[in-house]
């Protein structure tokens, strides 16, 4: 069987073009288009957050990562995570959340919603890092996916 020509890739799998914002979500239905940009528009207003498309690898492809800067509340000396992640991919949208284990201890599990909850217990652990991946299909959902980015994000910008 022949490999589809490289121009025919979808944006998310074209390792050698920058897609746009827009290209990866286009191919998203109309709901969740809305999901996806209540992502973007509730982790970017975040204090010091920075975004940028960045490939990673033939599993996830081509991403949103969000970083922070600064976080004077990062109690070890390893570089900072990325505060999240969008993971492209029309049949299965992700928010992933890194974290670790300091932080886990450190958020109020018990006041986060259901959904969220059951998206960080069976997280898989790499490296001292717990990878919540959550895919809401509804709004709802969705800005309380948000609120643990929120949440993750106040423990972070913590001073002293």
């Amino acid at each position: 069987m022949a490999k589809a020509p490289i121009a025919d890739l979808p944006p998310w799998k074209d390792r050698w073009r920058v897609p746009t914002v827009e290209s990866m979500i286009e191919p998203y239905k109309e709901t969740q288009q809305k999901i996806l940009h209540q992502f973007i528009d509730g982790i970017s207003v975040l204090e010091g957050v920075t975004r940028g498309l960045v490939w990673h690898g033939p599993s996830w492809r081509w991403t949103m990562q969000f970083d922070l800067a600064e976080a004077a509340g990062n109690p070890s000396s390893e570089p900072l995570d990325p505060l999240a992640l969008i993971v492209f991919n029309p049949e299965l949208h992700q928010l992933c959340v890194p974290l670790r284990e300091w932080a886990l201890r450190q958020i109020p599990i018990k006041r986060l919603h259901r959904f969220v909850r059951d998206q960080i217990r069976p997280a898989k652990r790499a490296v001292d890092i717990h990878w919540a991946l959550l895919t809401p299909n509804t709004p709802h959902d969705a800005e309380q996916s948000v609120d643990l980015v929120r949440r993750k994000h106040k423990l972070l910008m913590k001073t002293g």
